[in-house]
């Protein structure tokens, strides 16, 4: 869920970094070798997110996880092919300095394939080995002392990131593990609220949460209380005064001076009013909550 979460963002950076070397190699490849590869690299990129959407879809479970895996893994490798063909399609054999922007561009997308990709590391060889290793190669086959070094370096780079992967792998997947843990908490956490909001809702008496202080503002009633008080709705009740509940203002006193004192009250009976101003007799119980 993770690897596929994360990809949106990546497919939309892969055809803009690609619109952006179509028209700055106009002028060193072909015409129609930039529109093959541009066109490929765009189609790989929008398959890849529909099935991300298909994958959201279905949210599958832990059972179906490799399937998924797995599926990832083969765009992954149609996504190198699209990035490698650079080094075929679009290579400006004659100037350097596209040579060296088309260096950078692919060892930029590679590193930052990485983040992505590193969890699942197979992933991440796969694509770094056919997105540089055909640049490495496409040096090396112009021949010359200055092509022979640049391909060193680009497979010295090649190298060094293959190994951090190990680590960056390690950290993502440490990083993964601990957000599904948040995750996983927090819909326990919902669960726990929605179980704790319906038993409220059902029980067959009033309850009722306010302030402690002479406003006795109501901040939470329960569908018991709202009936028993002769309203329709909740938010008729939230944000009023308790006080308005009571005939006699002792008695709010009394409450709120035992609950300041003791923490607690139990079974004291009061003589309170509903909304149309009828009289109704009320066994109260309450407890102070210091939040």
């Amino acid at each position: 869920r993770n690897i596929y979460g994360s990809f949106l963002n990546a497919g939309l950076a892969s055809i803009f970094l690609g619109i952006g070397a179509f028209f700055i190699l106009a002028d060193h490849a072909t015409l129609l070798n930039r529109s093959l590869w541009l066109g490929f690299l765009v189609l790989v990129v929008l398959v890849r997110l529909y099935v991300r959407h298909l994958f959201c879809k279905a949210d599958p479970d832990s059972e179906r996880s490799k399937y998924w895996l797995d599926i990832f893994f083969a765009g992954t490798i149609v996504a190198s092919l699209s990035w490698g063909s650079a080094s075929l399609l679009i290579f400006p054999r004659d100037h350097h300095l596209y040579q060296a922007f088309l260096i950078i561009l692919l060892s930029g997308v590679t590193n930052a394939s990485s983040v992505t990709l590193s969890a699942d590391r197979r992933n991440f060889i796969v694509f770094s080995s056919v997105v540089l290793l055909p640049m490495v190669g496409r040096f090396v086959f112009i021949g010359g002392k200055v092509n022979i070094i640049i391909g060193a370096f680009i497979f010295l780079y090649y190298l060094v990131i293959l190994s951090n992967s190990k680590s960056t792998s390690k950290q993502n997947i440490e990083i993964f593990q601990k957000k599904n843990e948040v995750e996983r908490k927090r819909d326990e956490l919902e669960q726990s609220e929605s179980r704790y909001i319906s038993f409220l809702n059902n029980l067959p008496f009033g309850i009722c949460r306010r302030l402690l202080d002479e406003s006795g503002e109501i901040l939470m009633v329960n569908p018991g209380l709202v009936q028993m008080f002769g309203y329709r709705h909740p938010e008729e009740m939230i944000g009023k005064s308790v006080l308005d509940l009571y005939v006699n203002k002792e008695d709010f006193l009394n409450s709120n001076r035992l609950l300041a004192k003791e923490g607690r009250v139990n079974g004291v009976d009061l003589l309170m009013k509903k909304q149309d101003a009828t009289h109704i007799w009320v066994s109260f119980s309450g407890k102070r909550q210091i939040d």
